[in-house]
């Protein structure tokens, strides 16, 4: 399901505040299943681009859990390197070293290798910004982009998470899924207008499907940033698994749906095609 950002207001206490349950993930009553390595990797999760640095109350009321078990789990953090501690405000932060396990994934990832010499092409064939998503969940992640010659102000970078309802290269994903699986993603995102053009309706969403697996592309206009129009389609695998997406974004300033369609739909759908795992 697509993360929500919960804010804390500072105006109700924690006896009044309700907690937020922990989600349920799958596998979570598996006798497998570690707790703590969850609850670390919770705290973790709790820091966000707009909640940057939290103090140790508003971990608590963020996670749903008591104070003692977020000052353990924060301490060790904090001796592990993962997070710091501003000696002035007490507030927490995340460090670099979480860039270590983020370039493991990025430097070793056969679909980033595969993808990216189609990728540079496609960048230098139209001078438009291309990007690689893969699908988690309801939600598309930037994995690699190559930036073009028109400055963009997304604040898309990689890392990024969007609805994959929204964005082109998650709407060719889920085209390609089979319907049933697609219906279920759809039913399990955060279905709401980010932007004025935003598709948000579930049938109209799974009308839109049928018309993106008769193209074998997606195009996105102003669904999630208002000036983004974007091309998508799917890279999928030899034995026909969807393995990520190709996008190619520009501005509706300089282009036009019909100009987009007509100048770049085919070399994006054959750069994703290219793409051989």
């Amino acid at each position: 399901m697509a993360k929500k950002t919960i804010q804390t207001t500072g105006t109700k206490s924690r006896s009044k505040a309700e907690p937020t349950p922990a989600p349920v993930e799958p596998g979570a009553d598996s006798p497998l299943m570690v707790n703590s390595v969850q609850k670390a990797f919770r705290i973790l999760m709790a820091f966000s681009r707009t909640e940057s640095r939290l103090t140790l109350t508003q971990i608590v009321d963020k996670l749903g859990i008591d104070k003692s078990t977020a000052q353990r789990f924060t301490h060790t953090l904090l001796v592990m390197g993962y997070l710091d501690k501003d000696p002035v405000t007490k507030t927490l932060g995340v460090t670099v070293k979480l860039v270590d396990l983020a370039h493991i994934y990025l430097s070793s990832n056969p679909l980033i290798g595969a993808a990216m010499p189609y990728l540079v092409h496609l960048n230098g064939e139209t001078g438009e910004t291309v990007n690689l998503t893969v699908l988690d969940g309801t939600e598309v992640v930037f994995v690699s982009r190559v930036v073009g010659n028109h400055l963009l102000s997304t604040g898309v970078s990689i890392g990024t998470r969007l609805p994959a309802f929204a964005t082109a290269s998650g709407l060719a994903m889920l085209a390609a899924l089979g319907e049933s699986e697609a219906r279920s993603l759809i039913a399990a995102s955060d279905l709401r207008p980010f932007a004025p053009l935003t598709v948000y309706e579930p049938a109209k969403i799974m009308d839109r499907l049928k018309t993106i697996r008769a193209k074998g592309y997606a195009l996105s206009v102003g669904d999630y940033f208002p000036n983004d129009i974007s091309l998508g389609a799917p890279i999928v695998s030899r034995n026909g698994r969807i393995l990520g997406g190709i996008s190619l974004s520009g501005s509706t300033d300089r282009l036009s749906a019909k100009d987009v369609e007509s100048k770049f739909s085919k070399l994006v759908s054959a750069a994703a095609k290219s793409v051989m795992l």
